[in-house]
């Protein structure tokens, strides 16, 4: 959001977490003080349930990873609404990717395999995607 606020842009924003959600809007308006030109819209419904209205110039993730980060106890939450790493995989992170992918010119999306394979997932569904290295040798 930031990033969209310092170049006046349009930010369109997922968070499933109540408080986070709260937090973001607080920012949001925030930003807006600065009258560049930057606007925002946050929904507080999680992203595999939306319903995408927009063609985004670009997307940019760093998805849960399952059950390694814990944002809220709500049901919302990818990892209390599916109980297993497979559903979560079927049900949140591929379809995350595929209703990006249909929505946006580019796609920027941060995953290791911190615990969970999801590089390998990623690249396994999505073979002719381009891999940017993360580190410089």
């Amino acid at each position: 959001m930031i990033g969209a606020a310092s170049l006046g842009s349009f930010y369109h924003g997922f968070e499933p977490a109540t408080k986070t959600y709260n937090g973001l809007v607080k920012l949001g308006e925030f930003l807006k003080l600065f009258k560049n030109g930057f606007d925002f819209e946050l929904e507080n419904i999680p992203f595999e349930d939306a319903k995408i209205k927009y063609i985004y110039d670009l997307a940019l993730t760093s998805p849960p990873y399952y059950n390694t980060e814990i944002y809220s106890d709500e049901i919302t939450n990818s990892c209390n609404r599916y109980k297993t790493f497979q559903s979560w995989n079927s049900g949140f992170y591929l379809p995350m990717i595929e209703k990006t992918l249909g929505h946006s010119e580019k796609f920027i999306l941060n995953v290791g395999d911190r615990k969970y394979a999801l590089k390998s997932i990623l690249m396994d569904h999505y073979p002719n995607t381009k891999e940017i290295p993360s580190r410089l040798s």
